[in-house]
């Protein structure tokens, strides 16, 4: 079976999962049937979830996918020709580059921005800049220029870690305060139309994407215009985004043409590679059991109890049992998307997307974050974001009033109205992503990444 399937086999291939996880399922001990009678209190592992455990722990280690040569990203995604090899300004921390207009300028040339039309800030943006547009072009050799820049850096994940409260408080910086949109879900998702699996908006074009990115490039253009010193801070200025389902999610898996036994052949990592080699990455982990609740609060729909949640838990499980049964590790956290009533539980399989990353970069591009010590010690961890990026120190000021910031997407109302989950749920999920923290912990060398 390979593991990526195209969009006219996807209805059989889940009524086949359907059919293999229901037998197998049913086949074990009663232990892991749906409890709807306390004692709920009564933690402890089931059998069926160790014998799970162990299947996991058996499929583990497998060797290093085969990085796709460049032709063969280029092949998959036609938005790469204008990026590849694009010569980045020196003398200047963002990617950016001048992009000549060879046509006279249209009365809004944000009229057509995508992401304007789905955001109200943003269109206000785009509607003060659009005012004085002309004032910021480049003039060289009877031609006119605008400056284009990409992210220097992206957070890459994972959702309901905490990506929302690290960006915006990113934007306090100086450095870091031009960043306008936070999570396009443009490389993943929206440069094939749609998101998750959505594809009603069409293809989103680069140009839209680029667009969300102009705030900070009219203040990098005055900087180069003012000419290099070392108090020009505009040359300092960072362009970055945090859209948190980049380190897991990629819809070139959905196409034929990407389809390997093993799991998707081409990432989001590798299109982002081939345009942007020296790029830096962000990732934020938390114990996965918790990351799973607050996800479920976050995004499900359906009225939240500690019952519904253990329930979906268990099919979760069911379903993911039966990928494993004929599939590999790594497909299987793929393929996760495949199945959306389930929870995803796919997403706290955080090693296996690291590796998949690391096959790409090197360390010193990316930086590994635990939300549980962002919490505990806001001011540390954003002097290690800082330190990685490169930018300024902060006077003392500005850094209490940073950390002060009330918190993002904090779920402590939902939590508090629904409660803590069961600790027979607990203790199954806890069993579940035991391989996978251990193997994180391992690659990583650090057990902080075990979590208790």
């Amino acid at each position: 079976m390979t593991c990526s399937v195209p969009h006219k086999a996807k209805l059989l291939f889940l009524l086949t999962m359907i059919f293999i996880y229901t037998f197998l399922w049913n086949s074990h001990t009663s232990s892991m049937q749906v409890l709807t009678k306390p004692p709920f209190a009564e933690a402890r592992v089931p059998h069926d979830i160790a014998m799970l455990r162990n299947l996991i722990s058996s499929k583990m280690e497998y060797p290093p996918r085969k990085v796709p040569e460049k032709e063969e990203v280029v092949k998959v995604d036609p938005h790469l020709s204008s990026l590849i090899d694009q010569q980045f300004l020196p003398n200047i921390k963002s990617p950016c580059w001048y992009e000549e207009i060879a046509n006279k300028l249209v009365s809004n040339p944000y009229n057509s921005s995508y992401f304007a039309k789905h955001d109200k800030v943003f269109k206000d943006l785009l509607t003060t800049m659009n005012a004085d547009f002309k004032k910021y072009l480049h003039y060289s050799g009877g031609k006119q220029f605008r400056l284009r820049c990409l992210p220097y850096f992206y957070i890459i994940g994972q959702p309901k870690c905490g990506t929302t409260d690290l960006f915006y408080r990113l934007l306090e910086h100086p450095q870091l305060k031009y960043n306008a949109f936070k999570e396009p879900h443009w490389w993943n998702r929206r440069r094939f139309g749609g998101l998750y699996g959505k594809r009603n908006d069409g293809n989103i074009s680069m140009e839209s994407y680029l667009d969300i990115f102009d705030w900070a490039a009219r203040n990098i253009e005055v900087g180069l215009r003012e000419g290099p010193s070392a108090n020009n801070s505009a040359l300092k200025i960072v362009t970055g985004e945090a859209s948190a389902a980049t380190m897991w999610d990629s819809m070139t898996s959905e196409f034929e043409s990407n389809t390997r036994e093993d799991g998707p052949h081409i990432l989001t990592a590798d299109i982002i590679h081939i345009a942007q080699p020296d790029a830096k990455f962000i990732a934020i982990f938390r114990d996965p059991v918790e990351r799973l609740y607050s996800d479920y609060l976050y995004f499900h729909d359906s009225i939240k109890t500690v019952e519904d949640f253990h329930q979906k838990v268990l099919d979760s499980l069911k379903v993911f049992e039966a990928c494993l049964s004929t599939s590999s590790l790594r497909c299987c956290a793929y393929m996760g998307y495949s199945t959306p009533k389930s929870l995803r539980i796919y997403i706290g399989m955080y090693v296996i997307y690291l590796l998949d990353w690391l096959t790409i970069l090197d360390k010193n591009q990316i930086l590994i974050l635990r939300l549980e010590d962002y919490s505990a010690n806001l001011n540390e961890t954003l002097h290690r974001v800082y330190n990685f990026l490169g930018v300024d120190p902060l006077p003392k000021e500005l850094e209490e009033r940073i950390v002060e910031r009330d918190k993002a997407n904090s779920q402590k109302e939902k939590i508090s109205s629904v409660g803590s989950m069961l600790p027979a749920t607990r203790d199954i999920l806890k069993a579940f992503y035991s391989p996978f923290n251990r193997k994180l912990a391992s690659v990583l060398k650090n057990k902080a990444f075990l979590w208790p």
